[in-house]
């Protein structure tokens, strides 16, 4: 039944539930929320999922008992023995494919570069294109207005913050260096830039979530926006944790951890306004420094 509802009436049904539970939980703190409320709400509201169907037996054979065919996967082919001793690198090459591959010469995620870019871009695009109805909407300006209105872009990371109940907060928003650092050169360079790159994209993941919960629960006007904005932010944060994987290395996981498991924290209709703008802008700085850290010719 939820597939045929719009999305507006998807809401009818969540807003009281939310509301039912924000009650609850001001009664006992000032918090109230965990972020992975958000992802409960998507996946009931947003994208339920499609009830299977099972097609009628076809002509010419006797219905009963079906042998399910697994689905091939692109790439996929007879199974390989992968050495122990290969890198990481070497086994993602080699894995589902029958042989190894030729990888181009340089550093451990020269392949995935051109991806990394493309994804980065392309989020960047998804943002921008709502930008601009999303200050008008909330300010009553264009956002180049309301950017020059807030000069100050380091202070963005204060008007987002994740608290637990003691209030001990941490600012969801990552703190980018002044200057993207040179192209990777070797594999170690690359693993670090990664790992770095990785975590600040979880991080803005992590931001677009709670402003998208902001949406939910007062204004209803951006939701798809935001949640098309994050799931590109994903997808771009799944190349670069696989690009950390070819390097032998591993993401850092213990910042994000620990954002997840504090609380999401109600504001007044301006402060909601103020940390969205400073999310959406502190996304597009941290697409753009990452972008010019693979391609500095731009």
């Amino acid at each position: 039944m939820l597939r045929t509802m719009g999305l507006a009436k998807r809401m009818l049904w969540m807003v009281p539930v939310l509301a039912i539970l924000g009650s609850f939980g001001a009664a006992a703190s000032s918090w109230s929320f965990p972020s992975p409320l958000v992802s409960l709400f998507k996946s009931w509201f947003l994208y339920p999922k499609a009830t299977p169907t099972t097609a009628p037996p076809q002509e010419g054979t006797s219905e009963g008992t079906v042998t399910p065919v697994e689905e091939a996967t692109p790439g996929e082919g007879p199974e390989v023995s992968i050495p122990s001793s290969a890198s990481r690198r070497d086994r993602w090459g080699m894995a589902g494919k029958g042989e190894t591959e030729p990888l181009d010469e340089g550093t451990c995620i020269s392949d995935l570069q051109e991806r990394i870019v493309m994804q980065a871009t392309r989020t960047r695009i998804i943002i921008d294109e709502f930008k601009d109805e999303y200050t008008r909407h909330n300010y009553n300006m264009t956002w180049d207005d309301v950017n020059a209105h807030f000069p100050d872009v380091d202070s963005d990371r204060a008007f987002l913050m994740a608290c637990n109940e003691e209030q001990e907060c941490l600012s969801v928003l990552p703190s980018l260096p002044p200057t993207p650092p040179q192209p990777p050169t070797d594999d170690e360079g690359s693993q670090r830039i990664l790992k770095e790159l990785s975590g600040y994209c979880r991080q803005y993941c992590e931001a677009l979530s709670l402003i998208f919960l902001d949406e939910s629960l007062f204004e209803e006007r951006f939701q798809e926006d935001l949640d098309t904005a994050q799931r590109n932010m994903e997808s771009l944060t799944n190349i670069l944790v696989k690009g950390v994987d070819l390097c032998d290395g591993s993401p850092d996981n213990d910042l994000v951890k620990k954002m997840v498991d504090m609380m999401y924290k109600r504001e007044d209709q301006d402060m909601r306004h103020r940390r969205g703008f400073a999310t959406l802008r502190q996304c597009l700085l941290g697409l753009r420094f990452i972008i010019d850290v693979f391609s500095p010719e731009t």
